[in-house]
């Protein structure tokens, strides 16, 4: 049984993979909008559009100052903090 021609055509198109992304901190500590293209080269929408972004692994990191039992807070409003972008970032 051979392959159809729409999976032969999507198994030559490579994965593009960004092996970490720190960005939710960005978003939410500077209120970064990576929906536009950001003056400092940091990774961004349009840069992930043109450069065929396949997946991303987003990294949430906690500072130690932000103090004892407070991490899990911090991890989720980094979360939630790119939801925005998580969302009109879907594929189609």
């Amino acid at each position: 049984m051979g392959l159809s021609l729409g999976l032969l055509l999507v198994l030559q198109q490579p994965i593009i993979l960004d092996g970490h992304i720190d960005t939710p901190q960005r978003m939410l500590d500077m209120k970064t909008d990576i929906s536009a293209r950001l003056p400092d080269g940091h990774v961004d929408i349009p840069r992930m559009q043109e450069g065929g972004l396949s997946a991303a692994f987003v990294s949430i990191w906690v500072d130690a100052r932000y103090g004892p039992g407070s991490t899990r807070w911090w991890t989720r409003n980094r979360w939630r903090s790119s939801r925005p972008t998580r969302t009109r970032c879907e594929a189609p």
